[in-house]
């Protein structure tokens, strides 16, 4: 199952079923989510590090107008679209 067709799938009221191909999926994106945001959370990173770490969360280029303070949390990444000209303050969960 791809990225595109999970989303489909999550539409109001949908229900996951564990171990389902959705499950499988929504975990994977959940762990990578993690990886990236701890190596972003847990250092020190320059501006074009941390919209080059967001980018490779979000699987879209950010633009080198972003601004974000870490930490940052979320359980997925993937469904996240950020705009130009956009900051996010510290401690913010998507």
């Amino acid at each position: 199952m791809t990225f595109e067709e999970y989303l489909s799938n999550m539409k109001p009221g949908y229900t996951v079923d564990g171990g389902s191909e959705e499950n499988q999926v929504m975990h994977e994106l959940s762990q990578r989510a993690l990886k990236i945001t701890i190596e972003l959370n847990n250092k020190y990173h320059t501006k074009e590090e941390i919209v080059q770490l967001m980018s490779e969360l979000t699987g879209q280029k950010i633009d080198e107008s972003f601004v974000m303070f870490p930490p940052f949390y979320t359980d997925c990444g993937r469904n996240i679209h950020i705009g130009k000209n956009v900051f996010i303050n510290a401690g913010c969960k998507f």
